[in-house]
């Protein structure tokens, strides 16, 4: 049915422990954000849909773990989705001027942003970092060697992932420069 992603803590309570549920079967990180493990006498434990490394874990069945303190261990199959965002908006603009180009997002929550440019040969000709839920990239139409880029379509790669983790989203878009 799938592969185990989390060997949560082990439970302790001040109470004996008579049986232990998993809260959900079918687990959205973005929406549910936790896949919490509790038992009945006091203990919680919880996954949040990260893997190994802090990498969301794709789509699919996966198991979690949990081992009683002193007594038996606890296997749980569930189904991990990961949601679009709502709401979100990502462009690349070249204003009337000429002389720049603006990468602008809108997410429902703070993101760290990636965006590549690439020429149609598919080299990487510029790259951009940001941090927030919307904000704006400024680019100089000038390539990672510091000359100005050619006329020509360009190809734009915007990549987000939420700051837990959890939601990514990868966008791509075409710009034209002219001259």
């Amino acid at each position: 049915m799938g592969h185990v992603v989390a060997n949560l803590p082990a439970l302790s309570s001040l109470a004996p422990i008579t049986g232990i549920s998993l809260s959900t079967v079918h687990f959205v990180p973005e929406q549910d954000r936790w896949l919490t493990v509790s038992a009945n006498g006091g203990g919680v434990s919880a996954f949040n849909g990260v893997g190994v490394g802090g990498a969301p874990l794709p789509n699919g069945y996966y198991l979690v773990q949990v081992q009683v303190v002193g007594g038996a261990s606890f296997t749980q199959g569930f189904y991990l989705q990961h949601q679009a965002w709502n709401g979100t908006t990502v462009a690349a603009m070249l204003p009337p001027q000429g002389d720049h180009a603006i990468i602008a997002w809108n997410y429902p929550e703070t993101v760290n942003i990636k965006v590549g440019l690439y020429d149609v040969a598919g080299e990487l000709v510029w790259v951009g970092h940001g941090v927030g839920a919307n904000g704006q990239l400024r680019w100089d139409l000038t390539t990672l060697s510091g000359g100005p880029v050619a006329q020509g379509l360009y190809v734009v790669t915007v990549n987000a992932s939420s700051l837990d983790g959890a939601i990514e989203d990868a966008r791509m878009l075409k710009m034209a420069v002219l001259r």
